[in-house]
């Protein structure tokens, strides 16, 4: 909490309220079988509260394959 108090001084009170779970299960288990592009887009629905629209999926898709490339290419060393 030090850095958004440093980050907003002149704010009055900071409070944080953990999300809302409907599932006792971990995060391990609710993403287990998912694509990371499914993860994603779950993560945009969830922030916004819409679904990503078609071009937030392909840039989403996009990213996702660009970081692949660039893993394997590590690995590959």
């Amino acid at each position: 909490m030090e850095r958004p108090k440093e980050r907003f001084p002149h704010t009055l009170k900071l409070s944080f309220t953990a999300g809302h779970h409907t599932s006792d299960e971990s995060y391990g288990t609710r993403v287990n079988g998912r694509s990371d592009h499914d993860i994603t887009l779950g993560l945009v629905e969830h922030v916004t509260n819409v679904p990503a629209t078609a071009p937030e999926r392909d840039l989403l898709s996009e990213g996702l394959e660009s970081v692949r490339v660039q893993v394997a290419a590590r690995e590959a060393r």
